[in-house]
Parts: C-alpha cells; sequence; structure tokens
C-alpha cells in the first residue's frame, strides 16, 4: 500500500463538524490536528495525523489514554503527505534535541 492509499484509510477519519463519534466534540482536540471532514463512511483525502515516536515513548496520559508523552513530531496527515524523506528526517532530528 503506497502513502496514497494509506491516507484513504477511514479508521482515523472523523467528520469535524460532529458525526461519525464526534457528537459530543471532538476530544483529541488538544493533542491532534483539527479533525478532518470526511464522507458519511469516514473517508478523507488525509489521515488527521502522523505522530512519530520511539519504541520507549510512553502511551497515554491524565487528559486521554490516545495521547503520546513527548512524541518526537506530529504532524497534520495533509503535512505528511505532502512532504519528503528527507524534509520529515531533518524535521525529527530537530525535535529531538
Amino acid at each position: 500500500m503506497d502513502r496514497s492509499e494509506s491516507s484513504r484509510c477511514s479508521a482515523a477519519h472523523w467528520l469535524a463538524d460532529g458525526g461519525l463519534g464526534y457528537e459530543n466534540g471532538d476530544p483529541y482536540v488538544e493533542f491532534l490536528p483539527p479533525a478532518l471532514v470526511a464522507t458519511k463512511d469516514g473517508e478523507s483525502e488525509y489521515m488527521r495525523a502522523v505522530v512519530i515516536i520511539t519504541e520507549n515513548t510512553t502511551k497515554g496520559t491524565a487528559r486521554s489514554g490516545q495521547e503520546y508523552v513527548n512524541p518526537l513530531l506530529t504532524l497534520s496527515g495533509r503535512e505528511y503527505g505532502t512532504h519528503t524523506t528527507n524534509t520529515d528526517s531533518s524535521q525529527i532530528r530537530r525535535s529531538s534535541f
């Protein structure tokens, strides 16, 4: 599966206007990029977020079990989809110091 195919994955896509599980608001708004506008089936052009971590990164905080503690880098799906590997690597190196 290439990046464009994986970006169509419906598992992480939700309606920004309060559908598909967001009827009571966005529970991830404080630590992820904004929710995406998606089809009624949860399809969107990009994933909501790509979070770069290490094998030792702790998952789960007092705020949310889905939040990582000190991830190396968090990008929106659009940012990830338009960055080159060289750009991503340099951002990760800068953020890890």
